[in-house]
């Protein structure tokens, strides 16, 4: 993964995720965060003892402990750095995946994968897979098209941590080619809302570049196919207040698909006496 101070390599750890009765197993896959080289002999001979093991405590630092304090400088650009080591590796494993069994067909990707936004936290993703796409010989304007078709977002609360923003001057500290596609994104938005006929006035409220804050849940709102809550009615809140600019404009994006526990499930663990008696009134085919 490759950090402006250094890049660090993302090691993948799968933990299995057995569907109930077993016959169905997911793979999450977790990440942890080590140096490309982590113990410098020569530094360590020459007595510089903590120098001779800075790239691994720098490294370990992303993914020892998540979501650390950011109320200074240097913790907003851990969280950041956090946000974009995940899903810098999870985008290159996608790529990864789908090259393995569909090579350079990119313009297949939209067809065969989705990415789901869960919150403003991995949003980072969306120009982080549009500089993998340039690498791989994508003009900015097709990997613009291609992740506008891939990325869905779900808003998990309308409480300010939900609606990050970051100073680009920060992303540009993280990722510098992200820092420039986001403003190659915020210069094709505004064309976009120029043809739509959006009034100045509203613009704050849709604009993901807002002078040198990126506003992330904007971000994502303009790189989404499809942008819902956790239930009807946190989705009608986003409607009617958090992205009511969104509904007006985008009002087929806004849509009310949760991502909730099964009924069945909970039902048969939180209470099995009641669905040992449904089960023996009703039966278990259904």
């Amino acid at each position: 993964v490759p950090l402006e101070d250094g890049a660090v390599r993302a090691v993948p750890y799968d933990m299995p995720i057995i569907g109930y009765g077993g016959r169905h197993v997911s793979t999450l896959r977790l990440w942890q965060c080590e140096p490309l080289t982590p113990f410098d002999l020569a530094a360590f001979n020459a007595q510089h003892y903590a120098a001779a093991m800075r790239d691994r405590d720098r490294a370990e630092d992303i993914s020892r402990v998540l979501y650390p304090n950011d109320t200074t400088p240097a913790g907003k650009r851990l969280r950041l750095a956090q946000q974009y080591f995940f899903t810098s590796a999870s985008m290159q494993d996608l790529l990864r995946t789908f090259e393995k069994t569909h090579g350079a067909h990119y313009e297949r990707l939209p067809e065969l994968v989705t990415v789901q936004l869960n919150d403003t936290h991995p949003v980072i993703a969306v120009p982080e897979l549009i500089r993998l796409l340039s690498e791989r010989g994508l003009s900015f304007a097709e990997g613009l098209t291609i992740v506008r078709r891939i990325f869905h977002y779900t808003n998990h609360t309308v409480m300010p941590e939900a609606l990050e923003t970051w100073p680009l001057s920060t992303v540009r500290r993280i990722s510098a080619p992200c820092a420039r596609i986001i403003r190659r994104m915020a210069a094709c938005q505004q064309g976009e809302l120029d043809r739509l006929g959006v009034p100045d006035s509203q613009r704050s409220r849709l604009l993901l570049l807002q002078g040198d804050t990126v506003h992330m849940a904007y971000l994502a709102c303009f790189c989404s196919g499809h942008i819902n809550g956790v239930a009807e009615l946190h989705t009608e809140i986003l409607r009617r207040q958090v992205l009511a600019a969104w509904q007006q404009w985008y009002p087929e994006r806004l849509c009310c698909v949760t991502n909730g526990i099964t009924q069945r499930r909970w039902l048969l663990l939180a209470n099995p006496g009641l669905s040992a008696l449904i089960t023996e009134r009703l039966g278990s085919d259904g």
